[in-house]
């Protein structure tokens, strides 16, 4: 079976969270030569990563990009409730009274928001590898069926070039005559 060596894949994980894409570019190349644009987080992940493109695309210049973007409904930050109420209670001994704006004042002070670093690679590694597989699979059948396309263009021209060398032989005696004839014209 022949394989093309382009090909190109590209996969989106819709996690609650993010939205993890995974694409991979194949050019031609002898031996593997292969490239991995991962977040930091993944970093430790880079060398199984690697392997499994390696297990299954062999040959080839392959860049590897694994990127992801937070969910458009996704809030990382969260209030902190006690220190809010905290600073309510502490607002009110200074009041004189007037508390209708205790809330927004509290809500601006320190330590009001948790944010919440929340990053995908370590909680949903599992699907990650899935989606990388995916790719990877995804990029492998682009190059089989690019393969395909190129077995039926070779073979195309093969039977066009059978044809012309027939049509060729069928013509080399008459053009032997002619030659042979206009040799003997000019003797």
């Amino acid at each position: 079976m022949i394989k093309s060596m382009t090909a190109y894949s590209s996969t989106i994980l819709n996690l609650k969270s993010h939205k993890v894409i995974i694409e991979i570019k194949c050019l031609n190349s002898k031996n593997l030569d292969l490239s991995c644009k991962i977040p930091s987080e993944l970093k430790e992940r880079n060398n199984s990563i690697r392997t499994l493109i390696s297990k299954n695309l062999q040959r080839g210049k392959i860049d590897f990009i694994l990127y992801y973007e937070k969910a458009s409904n996704y809030n990382p930050t969260k209030i902190n409730s006690a220190i809010v109420s905290d600073n309510i209670n502490e607002l009110k001994k200074i009041a004189d009274g007037n508390t209708a704006d205790l809330l927004k004042i509290a809500i601006q002070m320190p330590n009001a928001y948790n944010v919440v670093k929340d990053s995908p690679a370590i909680k949903e590694w599992g699907k990650i590898q899935k989606e990388i597989k995916k790719a990877i699979t995804q990029a492998d059948k682009y190059r089989i069926n690019e393969g395909l396309e190129i077995q039926k263009d070779v073979t195309n021209k093969i039977k066009n070039i059978k044809r012309s060398v027939i049509k060729v032989d069928k013509l080399k005696h008459r053009r032997i005559k002619k030659i042979k004839n206009k040799i003997k014209e000019e003797i």
